[in-house]
């Protein structure tokens, strides 16, 4: 019973060290708000702004300056080859599910600043 108790505390102790020490290495995801996102494209006037949804999605409304990109679509991650990977990048979908996936993706493709609009053009549409 002893062994047993001792291995089950070392089991234990050695999850939690692997877990404080594998911390500092996840990406944290990169958000911005819909009042952000329309002060940088005010200031800014133009953004690498890219709607992820399906091009049916986009012509039944989108962002004015944003480009399509299907993110279920062949070939996403190299449709972004002419973006900068040094400027941020802004992807939004219908409510974020999409263009949380697709922020992981960039940021393996070489991306160091994309960021997800919080709640997609949902969220954005309560805005207007």
């Amino acid at each position: 019973m002893k062994i047993l108790i001792i291995t089950i505390v070392l089991l234990q102790l050695t999850w939690l060290f692997t877990y404080f020490k594998n911390r500092n290495n996840v990406i944290q995801r990169q958000t911005i708000s819909v009042v952000e996102l329309k002060a940088k494209i005010v200031k800014e006037k133009t953004i690498q702004l890219v709607d992820i949804r399906t091009s049916f999605e986009y012509k039944r409304g989108h962002i004015a300056s944003a480009r399509n990109i299907d993110y279920m679509g062949r070939g996403f991650c190299e449709k972004f080859n002419a973006y900068n990977k040094n400027k941020p990048l802004y992807l939004y979908c219908r409510s974020g599910n999409r263009s949380r996936k697709a922020v992981h993706l960039l940021e393996q493709e070489g991306f160091t600043k994309v960021f997800d609009l919080e709640g997609g053009i949902l969220e954005w549409n309560k805005f207007k």
